[in-house]
């Protein structure tokens, strides 16, 4: 799916620059040349300093990039097999299932009414469980966590060049979030509505913001 996009297409040609640039025999040159290859990486992606730095990182380490991209397929490769007998729970469990999702939108909503303030509860907790009650649901949010965990810096990496190349100002922290709101225990959607909102009032302003919500 990455591959497709026009922000993988531009990590593929920063990646082979890269590569071809290679590390200089001596340190001062290395450290002129890693300054060199930061700026060009900048220029060329709309990434944050951080990023540049962490893909010129990356860059150096083949190795790395080729065990993460393996982590990285290796979790869908074992979701396949799992799929017809996952959807065929999700289709014979569908009214079950679909009451308890229900209920939790509503006990949640009653949560949010009624709790004390400052009382730490994850947010749509009770919804979020009742969704891993579906089998499809629960293979794809592993694959999700899986591919995303900060051991597996390229396929993050990835993830947040495409969506800034398609204008959506991602940071790694996003991964983050969205990982806690996916847990099957412990689930919170709080931090990822938080860093969803405060990305928008970035992008559009605090006005606008409070447009959408309204």
């Amino acid at each position: 799916m990455w591959h497709t996009g026009s922000g993988m297409r531009r990590l593929v040609r920063v990646l082979a620059l890269g590569l071809t640039i290679g590390l200089p025999a001596t340190p001062a040159l290395a450290q002129s040349a890693r300054l060199g290859v930061d700026e060009i990486v900048y220029a060329l992606l709309s990434i944050t300093p951080e990023q540049a730095r962490e893909l010129t990182t990356l860059l150096r380490s083949p190795g790395a990039i080729a065990h993460d991209l393996v982590e990285a397929t290796d979790a869908v490769t074992h979701l396949a097999p799992a799929l017809p007998a996952a959807l065929l729970h999700d289709v014979v469990t569908a009214p079950v299932r679909d009451a308890h999702v229900i209920l939790g939108v509503v006990t949640d909503t009653v949560e949010l009414v009624r709790r004390p303030a400052g009382e730490p509860r994850g947010l749509f907790r009770h919804t979020l469980r009742a969704l891993h009650r579906s089998q499809v649901f629960t293979a794809a949010a592993s694959v999700v966590r899986r591919v995303t965990h900060p051991s597996n810096r390229t396929a993050r990496l990835a993830i947040v060049l495409t969506a800034r190349g398609h204008g959506v100002p991602v940071r790694a922290e996003h991964l983050d979030m969205l990982d806690r709101a996916i847990r099957r225990d412990d689930p919170d959607l709080g931090p990822l509505l938080q860093g969803v909102v405060e990305t928008l009032a970035r992008m559009y302003g605090r006005d606008a913001v409070r447009l959408i919500l309204d």
